[in-house]
């Protein structure tokens, strides 16, 4: 974690760099100690001063001062506000679980969900994502942590079908990469949520590349960056962790795969 360059959290999320600060220091460290502490006192953070947290993790305040602003906050207090924002994002996933008959609502939503992706991006809007990334030069998907292993398995099979893409995720991130890209190229961006879109716009903006959008958020300002928009979902889910975003990802890129290769998957062989 040492000398990384400032991160904005919204688009990794806190707790998912809170376990990479863990796997990537060793015991002992001071921001392995503190990373640990704040996992496994997340509902006390709000009532906890940074005098507390340096006492219970046996180590300086300018350590947490230090550790708070690596994960790109100004301070202890601004880190403790960033925990509220995570729970208000987190809020309606959370919501979801103490539902009763959670199963059977759970399985509706999946179905109502493959439906709604089915209503909302045609066969048409399919076999021109599978076309673009055919005839491209340089097919790059710049994806949210979250969306990253939904990607990455729509990134291997297309190997087989002598198609390389890029996959680029927060934590791999390259803004003199996405830059370089031309006429030529296609960059798909996929961020559920929107979190991740709107942290980028002013990269994407700058791209000369074509441009897609893959999310469940009706953010307005997304229409004046990107060239294309595909809704998962008829509703806006702007910062929302949803079924619908999870469950709506894993299936467009699923029949995105066999589109491509019932379009293209021949000429290959």
């Amino acid at each position: 974690m040492h000398g990384r360059k400032r991160m904005d959290i919204q688009r990794l999320g806190l707790i998912d760099y809170l376990f990479r600060a863990i796997e990537h220091t060793e015991e002992g460290d001071s921001n392995h100690s503190i990373a640990m502490f704040f996992l496994k006192n997340y509902n006390r953070i709000g009532k906890l001063n940074i005098y507390d947290v340096a006492d219970e993790c046996y180590v300086s305040r300018s350590s947490v001062r230090r550790f708070c602003k690596q994960i790109g906050y100004h301070n202890f207090q601004d880190f403790k506000r960033g925990f509220r924002a995570f729970d208000f994002r987190y809020n309606y996933f959370m919501q979801m679980h103490e539902k009763e008959n959670y199963r059977e609502w759970y399985a509706g939503e999946v179905a109502s969900t493959i439906k709604e992706v089915d209503e909302m991006i045609s066969q048409n809007d399919l076999e021109k994502i599978a076309q673009r990334i055919y005839e491209s030069k340089k097919v790059l998907f710049f994806s949210s942590y979250s969306s990253a292993q939904c990607v990455m398995e729509f990134q291997r099979p297309l190997v087989l079908l002598n198609k390389i893409i890029h996959v680029m995720t927060d934590t791999k991130f390259s803004a003199k990469e996405i830059l370089a890209c031309t006429e030529n190229d296609s960059v798909f961006m996929v961020s559920t949520m929107g979190n991740f879109a709107r942290n980028n716009l002013k990269i994407m903006a700058d791209c000369l590349a074509y441009k897609g959008l893959i999310t469940t958020s009706h953010d307005p300002d997304f229409k004046k960056c990107f060239t294309d928009i595909y809704y998962l979902t008829k509703k806006d889910y702007s910062n929302i962790k949803s079924v619908q975003g999870k469950y709506g990802t894993v299936y467009l890129f699923d029949i995105l795969y066999n589109v491509y290769l019932k379009k293209y998957g021949n000429r290959n062989l």
